[in-house]
């Protein structure tokens, strides 16, 4: 059958322009962008505006940025009611919670004490 193109949006800057904002898959593989560093590319243009910057699968999930800002795409307000919470692993707790109760989307066995001690938000990687 036929393949459908995919076109993922660059996020790094080096890669933007006003002409130039996509890529296709195997665009980014002749590049040599690993499909990590595509995922980190998409996560980073999905968050741009909260001031987070993803730069790894470790260190940067531990303090819960990042997850509150990708719940806040879906649920306006999130980010800054859970920046407010003082503990990190509060913080956490309240992002897997409301994941998996208001978004429905599984935690995978994914729990704020692995997200504290190894930075990763997925089992997978």
């Amino acid at each position: 059958g036929r393949v459908a193109e995919i076109r993922i949006k660059f996020l790094h800057p080096s890669e933007m322009s006003s002409e130039n904002t996509t890529i296709t898959l195997s665009e980014a593989r002749s590049k040599g962008l690993s499909e990590k560093a595509l995922v980190l590319y998409t996560i980073n243009n999905a968050i741009k505006e909260y001031d987070v910057l993803i730069s790894d699968f470790t260190e940067s999930w531990m303090d819960g940025r990042a997850l509150s800002a990708l719940i806040d795409k879906k649920l306006p307000g999130f980010y800054a009611e859970n920046m407010s919470i003082e503990s990190i692993k509060d913080r956490l707790e309240r992002c897997l919670r409301t994941a998996a109760e208001e978004l429905n989307i599984p935690t995978l066995g994914v729990t704020v004490e692995m997200i504290l001690t190894t930075g990763h938000p997925s089992p997978e990687f």
